[in-house]
């Protein structure tokens, strides 16, 4: 585009990624624009923001989110000219508030992540998510683990995941216990296509009944999210198609085992295959 005799770069949405919110912890994130002719105003041109935030004309997204969730939102910037330009953005609240443990890895640091073994993780800055924790190399059990700060019996793990290497191990596999490596575990099998959940000892992994199927199949580069819980004996594993509240949405596979060889865990892992991505990692009670 040419104005005032000069070369204008067209009008452009230069932010691709917001950072992960916390259910009622602040939240401020300021959109940039490239191109076109400052100023910049700006408009929510689709989808809806989670309730307690708002997108002012300015840009700022700002405020105090009160529901977990992940949402897809279009935004909309206008130049001086009136040329306009859209983006779509993906947002994850996580309900952070009664989590025993939790990582957005949005710090960008590792800590308190530490290697499992001979295992390999990283973080990788996505330019959709952010921060994320990849596992790079080996297999069962190698990765990465992190201390929960207490050990637990019952608990709920939360996470979101997601195959990046079809050349890798083919599982995504997650787990607590305590630190000789008993517990228990699910993951998704994207060879099997299928949901599985197991008991861990010494690190070894058991299935528990048989493993479920997940349909239509696992799709490289898809996030899914993964809920593993333990109430007593019963030990559950559920997967969810995209980022999502497991509160709030239905599951693509379910498996409910019963076991009762172990009761207290005391850190949370990232096992099996590689390479995987793992976001918003959150243990309740």
């Amino acid at each position: 585009m040419i104005q005032n005799g000069a070369a204008v770069d067209p009008l452009a949405v230069a932010t691709v990624g917001l950072p992960t919110g916390r259910v009622g912890t602040a939240y401020s994130e300021v959109l940039s624009a490239s191109g076109g002719t400052p100023p910049y105003s700006w408009a929510l041109a689709g989808g809806a923001l989670p309730a307690g935030l708002e997108l002012a004309a300015d840009g700022t997204l700002d405020g105090v989110p009160v529901e977990a969730g992940s949402f897809a939102v279009t935004v909309r910037v206008t130049d001086d000219t009136g040329a306009t330009a859209t983006r779509g953005l993906a947002l994850s609240i996580a309900d952070g508030s009664s989590a025993l443990f939790f990582d957005d890895f949005g710090d960008g640091s590792l800590s308190p992540w530490n290697q499992l073994s001979s295992g390999r993780v990283q973080l990788v800055d996505d330019p959709s998510f952010g921060w994320v924790l990849r596992k790079t190399g080996n297999n069962d059990p190698n990765g990465g683990w992190a201390p929960l700060g207490a050990t637990v019996g019952d608990f709920d793990l939360v996470l979101y995941t997601r195959k990046v290497d079809s050349t890798g191990g083919s599982y995504n596999r997650y787990s607590l216990t305590d630190a000789a490596g008993n517990g228990y575990g699910a993951y998704l099998s994207y060879s099997g296509n299928e949901l599985g959940v197991e008991r861990r000892s010494a690190w070894s992994a058991t299935l528990l009944g048989a493993t479920v199927a997940v349909p239509g199949g696992l799709q490289l580069g898809q996030w899914y999210t993964l809920r593993v819980w333990r109430s007593g004996s019963q030990i559950n594993g559920a997967a969810y198609l995209g980022r999502v509240d497991p509160a709030t949405a239905v599951p693509i596979a379910q498996a409910n085992r019963s076991d009762a060889s172990y009761a207290g865990f005391s850190q949370v892992n990232v096992n099996g295959g590689y390479a995987f991505d793992t976001d918003d990692l959150r243990v309740t009670q």
